[in-house]
């Protein structure tokens, strides 16, 4: 007994709240003594329920219904308008609007149908207005979809995709039809006479990226539209030349063009196809009264800055003109710019001074005086090639044999084989106590010096630090060391440096002094 006792209290509970959900629903609504309802925007997952008779206009859209029920409008008998366009719509019940026989405007738009029912329009033999725009569907279904709407006057179908084809089938029945838009935007074939049922529509509206099958589509309607409306299409490539001329009994007397490209080379088309709509009844006569007072009387619509201006007084520039040719030299000299870079890069060793530049930023960050335990060797010896000889069998005779002996730090025996050889010199010398430069002739002339020599301006030659250690091998002159060394010329003009003497009997006092500097 207690267990049916609770389990009734659940259900009534459950069934109160039910009701509170759908009051708040319900409550989502505004609605005006005549009977329409305004719930747009309201984040509503379905149709509220409690609608009655009265309810004459219902506004739904942009909410988050994805679902329409046989029972959601069941009520709705003297509904005229409902808007359920943007929600999301994915499933709409076979007789979902069967009680909707006074309904004369409905929006579906923008909602996620792919398959379209005939079944939903059987009983809305007085809707006027019907928008299906913007929905995933392929076709307009496999049996004629408009059939029980002979009063139907405005209708908007298709999408920009994956809608592609119109049949023969789509539109009959729809014999009063006035106002027609099709978002063919990715048409790939329309079969001939599809819109030729359709006796008494004056406006339609083409959304087309390319003109196909466009006059097919004229051939078919010629005979009553009176305003021809062309959105999002590209005419570059428009011909008509292998085109036969249908023969018309009346022309277009109102042509628009909505976001339309028309070149030079497509204009001449353009006229053709104009030639085309006026029928060719009395030749040029006939051009002339559609194209009347061009081009004194015609404005431009875009681009934005040449908006109003007369088409004979507008200028556009070779970019705006030339658009494709203008990126693709952007490009070209991009890429030349690039290859420039790189190559004078490779030739003045520009990789070599981003990574000085690198290393020399982190040694602003770090201390003055490296430790102790950091460093790994007395002195890096920076030297030419040709002057290996003194440097191996004098300096390392006398340094690193001497008691206690100095560790020194030669590229050809210490740099660590495979690495780069810029690698190299930066570490070795950050870890080197002193940095010694055997100047001389060759060492002005050896392009590795100047990169040694290049780091040590940036990370040793600082005015209050003695880590350099020069000596003059031979007598060389100042011009001779690179005008971008400034800093250097400097130093050599304010503190002393050691010159090996070419007399024997001072080279112990020579020796002396190095192992001394070094020391300090």
């Amino acid at each position: 007994m207690p267990h049916a006792l609770w389990t009734v209290w659940v259900l009534a509970a459950a069934i109160s709240l039910s009701k509170e959900g759908a009051l708040d629903q319900a409550h989502s609504l505004s609605c005006d003594p005549t009977g329409v309802c305004d719930g747009r925007a309201r984040s509503l997952n379905a149709i509220p329920p409690g609608l009655t008779a009265a309810v004459k206009s219902l506004d739904l859209s942009d909410n988050k219904i994805t679902y329409v029920g046989n029972n959601d409008l069941q009520r709705c008998v003297g509904l005229k308008a409902l808007r359920l366009g943007s929600n999301g719509v994915h499933t709409i019940e076979e007789d979902s609007f069967f009680p909707l026989r006074s309904l004369e405007h409905l929006d579906l738009s923008y909602n996620r149908l792919s398959n379209l029912s005939p079944s939903w329009f059987r009983t809305l033999s007085a809707l006027k207005f019907l928008n299906l725009l913007g929905n995933p569907y392929k076709t307009l279904g496999e049996t004629s979809l408009f059939s029980h709407l002979p009063n139907l006057r405005i209708l908007k179908v298709g999408n920009s995709n994956p809608f592609s084809e119109i049949q023969e089938k789509d539109f009959s029945g729809l014999t009063f039809l006035e106002e027609l838009e099709i978002d063919a935007s990715n048409l790939q074939r329309y079969e001939p006479k599809s819109l030729r049922s359709i006796q008494n529509i004056t406006h339609l509206i083409l959304h087309m990226r390319q003109p196909v099958s466009l006059l097919e589509i004229l051939g078919d309607l010629l005979s009553s539209v009176g305003h021809l409306e062309l959105r999002d299409t590209d005419l570059n490539t428009f011909s008509i030349s292998e085109i036969a001329v249908y023969e018309t009994n009346t022309w277009i007397n109102k042509l628009t063009f909505r976001n339309v490209k028309i070149t030079d080379e497509s204009f001449s088309e353009l006229v053709k196809l104009l030639n085309y709509i006026s029928g060719m009844l009395e030749g040029q006569r006939a051009l002339a009264q559609v194209l009347i007072d061009w081009p004194e009387n015609y404005l431009c619509d875009s681009p934005s800055h040449v908006r109003g201006r007369r088409v004979q007084d507008a200028r556009l520039s070779v970019a705006e003109c030339h658009r494709a040719a203008v990126v693709s030299a952007a490009c070209c000299a991009l890429f030349l710019l690039l290859l420039l870079t790189g190559v004078l890069c490779h030739h003045f060793h520009g990789v070599w001074y981003m990574k000085m530049m690198w290393a020399w930023l982190q040694a602003k960050r770090k201390p003055k005086k490296a430790p102790r335990g950091d460093l790994c060797y007395d002195a890096f010896v920076s030297y030419s090639e040709q002057d290996s000889y003194w440097v191996e069998n004098l300096m390392v005779q006398e340094l690193e044999h001497f008691n206690p002996p100095f560790k020194l730090c030669l590229h050809k025996r210490d740099f660590i084989p495979g690495k780069w050889i810029i690698d190299n010199i930066i570490d070795c010398i950050e870890k080197s106590h002193k940095t010694i430069f055997v100047l001389s002739e060759n060492f002005v002339k050896s392009e590795w010096c100047k990169y040694e020599l290049d780091f040590s301006h940036f990370r040793l030659f600082d005015e209050s630090d003695d880590a350099a250690i020069l000596i003059l091998l031979e007598p060389i002159e100042r011009k001779a060391i690179p005008q971008r060394f400034c800093k250097l010329r400097k130093i050599m003009n304010t503190k002393t440096y050691l010159e090996w003497p070419a007399d024997e009997m001072q080279r112990e006092g020579f020796w002396f002094n190095l192992r001394a500097a070094i020391k300090s």
